[in-house]
């Protein structure tokens, strides 16, 4: 009789704070939907623009709705994952996301043109949802073939954990600015196309499923990437 008024009380906040957190899930959608019409005319003026020879200024349109729709997909996703309540008994198979973006990659001009190497195991279950999966390989294997010059490889292993790595021959980063990758907006090439949010969103991704997102030169030349998730219990 003493323990049950505060056991109500708690689980009453614990309602009120899942109610919020809908709210704010559906308030960001509803922003979300509201800001995707315009991008569109955007992106629609942009090309009448270059068909009327003003290619400068229709780069310039086109790079700003891209920025603004990345973020807006960005913050998205963060009003989804940070909430933690997805979470709770999603699985998704590794090497079915891995097969899916790297046959949507093979299909572009860039992507077409690199050599590709994918070793996974038949099958590896992450605790992540499908989509999350999707979006986090994506945001990283798009990144990739910005800056690969011959070759991208991806590998999965389980052990503690499930690794997931890839290795990008390229350029590589300089040393300092390693530590600086997937941080919010970074651009280590103005002149490359992008946002500078895709590997951010990666590694919110990865983070808010206890996961871990790092990043090295390899010896050889080019950068490894490696992501770290749990393993589905």
């Amino acid at each position: 009789d003493e323990v049950m008024p505060l056991v109500d009380e708690m689980n009453g906040l614990l309602d009120a704070q899942e109610q919020a957190i809908k709210r704010a899930r559906a308030w960001t959608a509803d922003l979300a939907h509201g800001l995707k019409t315009p991008l569109m005319v955007l992106t629609a003026d942009a090309q009448r623009l270059r068909e009327e020879g003003s290619t400068s200024i229709a780069d310039d349109v086109e790079q700003l709705a891209e920025t603004m729709r990345r973020r807006i997909d960005r913050e998205l996703i963060r009003a989804r994952v940070r909430s933690g309540i997805q979470a709770r008994g999603a699985r998704a198979d590794v090497r079915e996301a891995v097969d899916r973006v790297v046959r949507t990659l093979k299909r572009t001009p860039r992507g077409s043109a690199l050599d590709w190497s994918v070793d996974t195991p038949d099958r590896i279950d992450a605790p992540i949802l499908a989509d999350d999966l999707t979006e986090l390989l994506g945001n990283i294997l798009e990144n990739a073939t910005k800056w690969a010059k011959e070759r991208i490889a991806v590998s999965v292993s389980e052990n503690n954990a499930i690794k997931i790595t890839f290795e990008v021959v390229g350029p590589g980063v300089s040393v300092d600015q390693l530590d600086n990758l997937g941080q919010r907006g970074l651009r280590l090439d103005e002149q490359t196309q992008g946002s500078g949010l895709g590997l951010a969103i990666a590694r919110d991704i990865a983070e808010a499923y206890n996961g871990d997102l790092s990043f090295s030169n390899r010896p050889q030349g080019g950068l490894a990437i490696t992501i770290l998730l749990p393993v589905a219990m």
